[in-house]
């Protein structure tokens, strides 16, 4: 069964005004010239949802905080978010029917700790995934978040006539092909533990190769210097 995320509202706070844009028709269209705040507004979005936005010198300087009313599988979501400050970093999660505050989540969290990308993936019923990889000769795992995930719902403009979800971006390479490859079924978290397995058993395997390596290397010194 599909998993849904849907923007259903954004508020925009500012000093002097308050703004609220309604996404809650089957299909939304935002026109304007250029330089009407069009991608300002995704990019708020964006921002509310936990994700690294490209903000504006306008947006930054005037725009205090966004909320944003989100259905993220079958749960409606409130998000709040400021735009700078010390808090930028947390996403307070409101009740939609009272609007009091239930939790304050970092977007990311330390190891060990739960992060508003945990709450969205778990809402969406979407596997929160360790991708087998090395890091400097050891085994190690790659996080897949909700900010990946979102990469396939919004491109943004400048990645429209170049990109198709960040294949250009060697660093996201990983990521993008076992989300895809969950998305569509062509993978599953068994499949994937036994790859990280695969990957720690190569590793071990690789040291215990060069340390017996070393020995046989250190054993032969020995005897030859017995020998002369």
């Amino acid at each position: 069964m599909a998993a849904h995320l849907r923007f259903l509202a954004l508020t925009v706070t500012t000093a002097t005004a308050e703004t609220t844009y309604r996404f809650d028709q089957p299909a939304t269209v935002i026109s304007g010239p250029s330089g009407a705040g069009k991608s300002s507004l995704l990019m708020l979005l964006k921002h509310a949802v936990g994700g690294t936005a490209v903000l504006t010198p306008a947006v930054r300087d005037h725009v205090h905080s966004v909320l944003a009313s989100v259905v993220v599988g079958e749960q409606h979501m409130i998000l709040k978010r400021t735009i700078s400050g010390d808090r930028s970093d947390r996403v307070d999660i409101l009740d939609p029917e009272t609007m009091m505050l239930q939790h304050t989540l970092a977007t990311r969290a330390e190891e060990g700790q739960r992060s508003l990308s945990d709450v969205l993936l778990d809402a969406l019923g979407f596997p929160r995934e360790k991708i087998p990889t090395t890091r400097n000769g050891k085994a190690a795992t790659l996080n897949l978040t909700f900010t990946h995930l979102f990469r396939y719902v919004y491109l943004e403009a400048r990645d429209l006539d170049r990109q198709v979800v960040g294949h250009l971006d060697n660093h996201f390479k990983k990521q993008r092909k076992v989300l895809f490859e969950l998305m569509f079924g062509l993978t599953t978290s068994a499949v994937m533990e036994l790859e990280r397995q695969v990957n720690q058993l190569t590793t071990d395997l690789r040291k215990a190769e060069t340390e017996e390596e070393n020995v046989a290397a250190f054993l032969s010194a020995c005897f030859r210097s017995r020998t002369q």
